[in-house]
């Protein structure tokens, strides 16, 4: 026999081979031989899979998006230019406007280029669409990084999200006139009630800071009320009627 020659390995020697290379880069063991193993490990390997699926969808919108938006910017001279752009890019990747449109928001909403702190896109993209909501530039990136980091499901991004917005929202509010009725009550002042059709502003506005001035801080609180409804009956002088009447410090 020629020493040179190759030996063709048994099937088993080979199959054995092939199955600890395999082994080496992805480890096995013999708990496999239970089913609920099987599907343990099974379970482990398509979530870890989807995940980098998705975080490499993630990755293809906010790129597609970066590069729309620089495209848009190099042609601003143009008319109407952008929105025409998407459309053709529609057209010619078979993707819907809008989706597209929502690319190019992702990457304004989180402009990475030259930022010391990065997204690692490890939510699903409708997490991220629910994030892009929040106007705030600061407030949107700290609750996005602080969804990544605790790897907040749909649910609980959606609750923080609009937990920030409404009291956003809030702060700008005005303070409602329930807030008014609870301050004067605090300081005793008596709630009546009071004509529908309201009076002359000036008449009401000297007698209630006539009453008012021993609690200033009622005044804080009364002021853009009255500018809010405007005019007041004097408080003065009831009459019949609906409303809320502010009748001064009882004697």
């Amino acid at each position: 026999m020629n020493s040179n020659s190759k030996v063709a390995l048994p099937m088993n020697v080979r199959n054995q081979k092939e199955m600890k290379a395999v082994t080496l880069s992805f480890p096995l063991d013999r708990a496999l031989r239970d089913y609920a193993a099987l599907k343990a490990r099974v379970g482990e390997v398509l979530i870890a899979g989807r995940k980098r699926i998705e975080k490499e969808f993630m990755l293809m919108r906010y790129h597609a998006g970066f590069l729309i938006n620089e495209h848009i910017r190099l042609n601003s001279d143009r008319s109407a230019y952008g929105a025409k752009a998407v459309l053709k890019l529609g057209e010619d990747f078979d993707i819907d406007y809008t989706e597209l449109t929502r690319y190019a928001q992702l990457a304004r909403a989180y402009p990475i280029v030259g930022r010391g702190q990065q997204l690692r896109f490890s939510l699903n993209w409708k997490c991220y669409r629910k994030l892009m909501i929040i106007k705030d530039d600061k407030q949107r990136w700290e609750m996005t990084l602080r969804a990544e980091k605790n790897e907040w499901n749909f649910e609980e991004v959606e609750a923080k999200v609009q937990y920030a917005i409404g009291k956003e929202e809030d702060e700008k509010q005005p303070p409602r006139l329930q807030d008014l009725v609870d301050v004067l009550e605090k300081n005793n002042v008596k709630v009546l009630e009071a004509q529908q059709t309201f009076g002359r502003f000036g008449n009401l506005a000297e007698n209630l800071f006539d009453r008012v001035r021993a609690f200033p801080f009622a005044l804080n609180v009364l002021l853009p009320f009255l500018v809010i409804f405007g005019y007041l009956d004097s408080v003065s002088s009831p009459q019949e009627g609906s409303g809320l009447l502010l009748v001064g410090r009882k004697t």
